[in-house]
């Protein structure tokens, strides 16, 4: 997955903090495909339907632009442009390495918990805290009085 940030949306490098939070929370709640997933592809901009079948991961598009497509029940195969929602409607079991140690998800879960509080009554805020809390939950760290 690609990191986002606010200054790197095409066209747009005042990106208000509300949008930036939006675009995150889609990522949050619908993470990239992997290969054989069933998919659904959408048009950012009008809400049509692109596609819907199965995603494949590709990196030998001629134009350089396109990295996936998904094939069709009628056994075409669609590449999957820039700037659509991907949503996978039957994921796969996904194997999830440990990729912090519990000492750093403690200072990523601090960190965003801080975020969280500059950015109170924000969307993005709220997203911080959000993610402040379950990492918080998941690895068993007890709440710190103030």
């Amino acid at each position: 997955m690609e990191r986002i940030l606010a200054r790197q949306v095409p066209g747009n490098h005042d990106l208000p903090r509300d949008a930036f939070a939006d675009i995150l929370l889609w990522h949050y709640h619908h993470p990239r495909p992997q290969n054989g997933e069933r998919v659904r592809v959408v048009d950012r901009r009008s809400g049509d339907l692109v596609a819907e079948g199965v995603w494949e991961d590709r990196a030998d598009q001629p134009d350089g632009t396109n990295n996936a497509v998904v094939h069709t029940e009628d056994g075409q195969e669609t590449c999957v442009p820039a700037g659509v929602l991907l949503e996978v409607v039957e994921p796969l079991p996904r194997h999830r390495p440990a990729v912090l140690t519990e000492g750093e998800l403690f200072v990523v879960a601090e960190l965003l918990a801080e975020l969280g509080a500059v950015y109170g009554g924000e969307r993005l805020g709220e997203l911080a805290t959000t993610l402040s809390t379950k990492i918080a939950q998941e690895v068993g760290f007890e709440e710190q009085p103030a």
